[in-house]
């Protein structure tokens, strides 16, 4: 009763929702005091959006024929247009700050064209009086027969017009540039390609991206870029990826757990980008880009409803707080559902691998002129689950024997029988200032100040996943404060493009644990850990053009880190057994206590090639030097802890963008090798004097990657879009001491690189079929497959993970106007369910074989749902 009770509640809360929503709508749109429309004027509703499909709305609700070349048309997004005006009144909002003039050609039909400065200069533009009686301020109109037509002009039918579109990219810092023109190595996702892909959260978008994988553990999310990344949550070191929220820096994995809000889009970058950002990006970057306040009134409304209880709505409001000087941007998300697998255990949960996650985000733009912009943000997320998913391949005959439920093997996985309570919880908070200054033309200064609030707590914790309490976690809590401050400077000094900069940090991390182990003999633990540092970084970063088509760019970065560290743990020995246990007062049995400090320091240069071949065929090449800095091995420690060293990569990158078919089909290839040394590489592995496991992170002396991404995309037709991307990255250690499964040291030298599969491929579809004067019918699917891959360095049979295949699909009926839409998706359509983690349990005696991995946590189920959204 309890489950059919919550799923009725959230289905009537999804009704209400938009009940509410179509009412406040039909206000909005048909107010009691607005006259009917004149002959002359029509009612327009166009949200803003990409410029085509702007263009497209415009023209059918206008009745009208637009004419412009396609060179003219850039990859940027319109104003919304929303109430009744004539044809150019709304066309003039439309196209507000988007570059492009127009000019009546004829009583149906209008010529856009680009803003050039000489049409500006002959004042051509007239005020339009009817914004003023409308209440809108003036906007400049230009005058019919004044603008002269470029010389190509094409008469736009919009059945044929399939060419792929520009995308404007931000990752060079040097402001807006074509990603076919960019020499970096990246992947692109608008908020349209965010929803089709069904990308919920960072930990989605490895479906996606080319040679990225993640690691899912119930209070942290590792990423791994071409055979790189930060594995454990528990290590004293820092990042090799790093993810930045409109150019803040957070630090640790904790961005990674928290949903994607108010996106507008998404660069992943892949290799060492030091002379572009200031801190732990060896292996690469993750840039979220979020929607900013708008000048006019805009917004949207989203609400979901799905299997497995699924519910959540999400929403932003922008628009104007003092019009020209001051607007605001208000984001907000909440969502929830069960888990994806039953729980047997006494007195627990009914599920586990639940979700329920909060958050919300506030934005001032104050624009006191035009040579100064201030951004202030603040933003809060909790995310909340009952852990995730332990698992074995096999029953485990100790366990069953000391009265577990039973379970069944992972392929087959329907119930999780785990004991009482486990419950995790991620809070984040973040505020930033961002300041831009143009100090004379073309030289800006820009400034970055954030401030990032991160905690996780876990409780009553027991990670062998049965349904006895063996493993008693009562509380593992880690907090991070950071505060960063990164000034950069861009100027144009004769023939340079010049991006300097000045990148700060402090952050602080504590943790405090209290674990008990009660299998065999009753242990428990007190710890905590935690460390403090400054990092300094200066970087410089130049392109100069050698001929009209060859380009070369120099850059470093020199880096400085200050850390220590502490540590304090305690050990008690009770008395009894573990099924009766006899708790004494508590009496250390051992205790340990140490701090230490230490400075690392590091110049990382780059040099890089651009040729452009032709129009569509862009080549660059470039050599790049990365850096990661050192930490400690502290969890758990009662002897002196292990400090590993800082990594240091040379990575070799070429590359090719080019476009083919008249922009219909679209290439780029990407080659790269990397030559590490002391790559950091961080492993669960067995502690037989503890009785436990430990978190170690340790040096490889010498480790070689390489491989490519080839990621093709293309237009057959105008209502079909496809996209393929095929990664391979192939690795090994070099030179590589670790242990074996017991504990016993041992050679691990030529074994293939964890948490990387060789081969790796994806691919996109999306059909658009219009539906008569109604709007669109969108089909769109994702497919991605990975091949096997090691868990651990060690590479023992039973620590591969296998190859899997994930599909996704959704369908979306769009309005005309683009205000409505309705979603039906599908995630995981073949409930394909597949090991993300293999440990193993072997020290604590659990399991009879130690080649016998027991600690498995598994991947999300299927999931069905619908989304309902409004845009204004």
């Amino acid at each position: 009763m309890k489950k059919k009770y919550v799923s009725n509640t959230r289905l009537f809360l999804f009704i209400k929702f938009w009940m509410i929503a179509l009412g406040l709508s039909c206000m909005v749109i048909f107010p009691g005091n607005r006259s009917f429309a004149q002959p002359s004027q029509i009612l327009f509703n166009i949200p803003a959006q990409k410029i085509r499909t702007a263009l497209t709305a415009f023209a059918h609700q206008a009745d009208i024929s637009l004419i412009y070349s396609q060179e003219d048309i850039a990859p940027v997004k319109t104003n919304p247009v929303f109430g009744i005006y004539d044809p150019v009144q709304a066309l003039g909002i439309l196209l507000e700050g988007t570059g492009l003039a127009f000019q009546k050609t004829g009583k149906e039909s209008i010529a856009i064209m680009k803003h050039h400065a000489n049409v500006q200069s002959r004042s051509v533009f007239r005020q339009s009086s009817a914004h003023e009686k409308d209440g809108f301020p003036p906007r400049n109109i230009p005058a019919e027969g004044d603008v002269p037509l470029p010389g190509k002009i094409l008469l736009v039918d919009h059945r044929k017009d399939y060419v792929l579109e520009d995308i404007l990219v931000t990752a060079t810092r040097i402001g807006e540039t074509r990603l076919q023109k960019t020499p970096l190595t990246l992947s692109y996702f608008d908020d349209e390609s965010i929803a089709e892909n069904g990308t919920e959260s960072l930990r989605d978008i490895d479906l996606v991206t080319p040679n990225m994988t993640f690691i899912k553990q119930p209070k942290a999310i590792s990423f791994y870029m071409r055979g790189v990344g930060s594995y454990s949550p528990w290590s004293g070191g820092t990042e090799a990826i790093g993810i930045t929220v409109n150019d803040v820096y957070t630090p640790k994995d904790k961005a990674a757990m928290v949903s994607l809000m108010d996106v507008e889009h998404i660069e992943v970058l892949r290799g060492p980008q030091g002379t572009l950002f200031g801190r732990n990006t060896s292996a690469g970057m993750i840039r979220i880009m979020t929607h900013m306040p708008t000048q006019s009134f805009s917004g949207y409304l989203i609400s979901e409803y799905g299997t497995l209880n699924k519910f959540g709505f999400e929403g932003a409001l922008s628009g104007p707080m003092v019009q020209d000087k001051l607007k605001g941007r208000l984001a907000f998300k909440k969502s929830f559902r069960d888990g994806f697998f039953e729980n047997k255990g006494p007195d627990t949960p009914e599920t586990v691998d639940d979700e329920n996650l909060t958050g919300a985000r506030t934005m001032i733009q104050l624009t006191p002129s035009q040579t100064c912009d201030f951004l202030v943000s603040g933003e809060y997320q909790r995310f909340e689950n009952h852990g995730g998913t332990p698992w074995s391949f096999e029953n485990p005959e100790p366990f069953v024997a000391a009265g577990a439920l039973p379970w069944k093997p992972l392929e087959s996985l329907a119930t999780a029988p785990i004991d009482g309570g486990e419950r995790h919880q991620t809070i984040n908070k973040m505020l930033s200032l961002t300041s831009k200054f143009e100090l004379a033309q073309g030289i800006y200064l820009k400034s970055i100040t954030g401030y990032f609030d991160g905690k996780t707590i876990s409780k009553a914790v027991d990670e062998t996943g049965t349904s006895l309490l063996l493993y008693d976690a009562k509380l593992l809590e880690t907090d991070v404060k950071s505060f960063t401050q990164e000034f950069q400077f861009n100027a144009r000094w004769g023939k340079w493009d010049l991006l300097a900069g000045f990148f700060f940090l402090h952050e602080k991390d504590a943790s405090v644990l209290d674990i008990g182990l009660t299998y065999d003999t009753i242990l428990e633990y007190l710890q905590s850990y935690g460390t403090c540092g400054d990092s300094y970084a200066f970087y410089l970063s130049g392109t100069y053009p050698l001929t009209q088509s060859l380009s070369m760019t120099l850059g470093a970065r020199y880096s400085l880190d200050k850390r220590d560290h502490f540590i304090n743990t305690e050990m008690a020995q009770n008395h009894g057994t573990k099924e009766a246990p006899v708790y004494l007062p508590w009496i250390p049995t051992a205790y340990y206590t140490e701090t230490g400090a230490k400075t690392w320091s590091d110049v990382s240069p780059k040099l890089g090639l651009e040729y452009t071949l032709t129009d569509n065929a862009f080549l660059y090449g470039s050599i790049t030097k990365g850096y990661k800095a050192g930490g400690w091995n502290m969890l758990l420690a009662l002897s002196p802890t292990y400090q590993f060293d800082p990594e240091y990569v040379w990575s070799y990158e070429v590359g090719a963008k080019t476009d083919w078919l008249g922009n219909r089909l679209r290439a780029n290839l990407a080659l790269f090798y990397y030559n590490y040394n002391d790559m950091q590489i961080s492993t669960y592995g067995p502690s037989p004097e503890r009785g436990s496991l430990k978190v170690t992170t340790r040096n490889a002396s010498s480790t070689k990657i390489y491989g490519g991404e080839l990621e093709l995309s293309g237009h057959p037709v105008r209502e079909l879009t496809l996209g393929v991307t095929v990664a391979a990255t192939f690795g090994k250690y070099t030179s590589l001491a670790g242990t074996d499964l017991e504990g016993n040291a041992v050679d691990q030298s030529g074994n293939k690189l964890m948490a990387t599969p060789e081969w790796s491929f994806s691919s996109f579809a999306s059909y658009v079929m219009p539906v008569k004067k109604y709007g669109y019918v969108t089909f769109s699917s994702t497919w991605n497959w990975q091949g096997e891959y090691p868990s651990d360095p060690l590479n023992a049979e039973k620590y591969w993970i296998k190859p899997r295949s994930i599909f996704n699909a959704r369908v979306r009926f769009e309005t005309l106007t683009g205000h409505w839409f309705l979603d039906a998706y599908g995630r995981n359509l073949t409930d394909k369910r597949y090991a993300t983690l293999i440990h193993n349990w072997s020290p604590l005696g659990l399991i009879a074989t130690p080649d016998n991995p027991m600690w498995v946590l598994a991947s999300d189920g299927r999931i069905f749902g619908v989304q309902m959204g409004y845009r204004f």
